[in-house]
């Protein structure tokens, strides 16, 4: 009977170990296998990893039956003597440690039921091992390669643009007069030259021509003047003008040629620039009224009223240094013979409203007005842009303080604006007869305006810049010294452009081989042990 009941404990209760440890096997499996699952692909499994894959583990093992898992705490981990435990990674027993795999070890003491009865150990120790791991399946993407073909673009490339100038031309010296008149005899100069010796006329230039009649020689030194339209045959005649045909011991020359002539030829209209405008600007025209002159009221705003009816002689005889004009187209200013205007500080005449001025008689004196009361040292000798008035404090702009004769009259009935007579006067100062104020908008040969007109000897030692629409030199003007400004001409703006340049641009073909890129399509888990 003992060895019956031995022969059945073994049969029974080995039977009922082995299902156990079947179940323990597969409650280690699915442990391992779901703890596997959660290490991340490529990478060590730390901190919160763990205590999810700890998780993972533990549920699986409690629903297959296995017991709760915590980390294995081997002292050396080749030799594991920990259970109920997990260990990740997994450390073979060459201490070899492998990422993504997971070891689970679990052992569960199981009763038995005959050997207990027969007086032998009730309990039995069952244990199961389990190694699983996840890697990553890997696939490829082949990118195709493309060929793109070369190409060629012919392009036009523009030429640049050159902008040049050419130098303004200066005519050097002092001018004498400006004419703006388009006629061919704007100027005209008539009557007796100078004598062998003596001194020759300065610059000229106007938007027309230069007549010279009457006796011979009369020299001029600068002409600036529409030479296209009025130049030979018309005036003035070339020759005899020209550098060669004209001399003078005025200009160091060693004899005096026989001649009526200009020295300097200059075309004002080379550049395309006529008609040119005044060179020196005309004052305003100042507003009349009575009563006494006031230097700091009234320069040079006003000017004091003589009157505008009839011929009006000025004396200096109680009238006193200061502005003075005239009004009205029937209205005459004349200054008589004789008379001293250079005293003190000047005097300077307006005819305005069509009102003209007459100087006649001889030896006449006048220099124009400039108020003491600027300053000692004041008084204008040279061109400005500007001339300081410390005394008024002021600095006078905008006005030709050289003023001395101003006249509207626009001469359309062929008087003159400024007529200046007699002999041995001397004149200090610029003269002005601008009427019309504006251009024509279509300039003819008929054009007239403001004259001018110099008789006799009147500016043997006059000075100054005369600017008028029309000028007549009769007599014997040749000592004439002009202070005016130089006359500039613009210099001519030329555009050029260089030719363009075709150019051919060629853009290389290229061929890419293509890419293989390797991708992740799946995971396997599996079992290693």
């Amino acid at each position: 009977m003992p060895v019956f009941l031995a022969v059945i404990a073994l049969v029974i209760d080995g039977s009922m170990l082995l299902v156990k440890k079947r179940a323990l096997q597969n409650a280690a499996d699915a442990a391992a296998l779901a703890a596997a699952q959660d290490w991340p692909l490529g990478g060590p499994c730390v901190g919160a990893c763990l205590a999810s894959l700890q998780t993972s583990a533990n549920n699986y093992s409690d629903k297959n039956g296995g017991p709760d898992l915590h980390p294995c705490n081997d002292p050396d981990p080749a030799h594991p003597t920990d259970t109920n435990c997990f260990a990740a990674p997994y450390i073979d027993k060459s201490g070899t440690a492998h990422d993504g795999q997971v070891e689970v070890r679990l052992t569960v003491s199981t009763p038995t039921l005959f050997t207990k009865a027969v007086g032998l150990k009730g309990l039995f120790d069952v244990s199961a091992r389990s190694v699983a791991g996840s890697n990553p399946i890997l696939g490829a993407t082949t990118i195709t390669g493309q060929t793109v073909t070369g190409s060629a673009t012919t392009i036009v490339i523009p030429g640049g643009t050159h902008t040049t100038t050419d130098p303004d031309i200066n005519s050097g010296g002092s001018g004498i007069g400006f004419a703006m008149s388009p006629v061919c005899g704007a100027i005209s100069y008539t009557g007796a030259g100078a004598k062998n010796g003596d001194p020759v006329l300065g610059a000229f230039a106007t938007n027309g021509g230069f007549d010279f009649s009457g006796n011979a020689p009369k020299k001029v030194t600068w002409l600036g003047f529409d030479q296209t339209r009025c130049g030979p045959p018309g005036f003035p005649a070339s020759p005899p003008s020209g550098t060669n045909q004209c001399t003078s011991p005025a200009w160091g020359d060693a004899s005096e040629s026989q001649n009526n002539c200009v020295k300097t030829l200059v075309n004002l209209n080379q550049n395309n620039t006529l008609p040119i405008n005044w060179p020196l600007m005309p004052p305003p025209q100042p507003t009349p009224r009575n009563g006494t002159w006031n230097p700091s009221s009234d320069y040079y705003s006003n000017c004091i009223n003589l009157g505008n009816t009839g011929t009006i002689n000025f004396r200096p005889n109680g009238n006193p240094p200061g502005i003075y004009c005239v009004s009205g187209a029937s209205t005459v200013l004349s200054i008589n013979g004789g008379d001293d205007l250079t005293t003190g500080d000047g005097y300077t005449f307006f005819a305005l409203n069509g009102a003209t001025i007459s100087i006649s008689g001889n030896t006449s004196k006048l220099k124009f007005y400039w108020p003491s009361a600027c300053g000692a040292g004041t008084r204008p000798t040279t061109r400005a842009s500007s001339y300081p008035c410390p005394g008024l404090n002021r600095t006078i702009s905008s006005y030709d303080p050289f003023t001395l004769f101003y006249a509207t009259n626009p001469s359309s009935t062929g008087g003159c604006a400024v007529c200046l007579q007699g002999q041995n006067n001397q004149l200090t100062g610029d003269i002005f007869a601008p009427m019309p104020n504006a251009f024509p908008p279509t300039p003819g040969p008929t054009q007239t305006g403001g004259l001018v007109t110099v008789n006799g000897g009147a500016l043997a030692a006059g000075s100054g810049f005369i600017e008028s629409w029309n000028l007549h030199l009769a007599g014997n003007t040749g000592s004439y010294s002009g202070t005016g400004t130089a006359i500039i001409i613009p210099g001519a703006t030329h555009t050029t452009t260089d030719a363009g340049t075709t150019q051919t641009i060629i853009v290389p073909g290229t061929t890419d081989p293509g890419t293989t890129i390797a991708t992740t399509v799946g995971t396997e888990i599996g079992l290693g042990e």
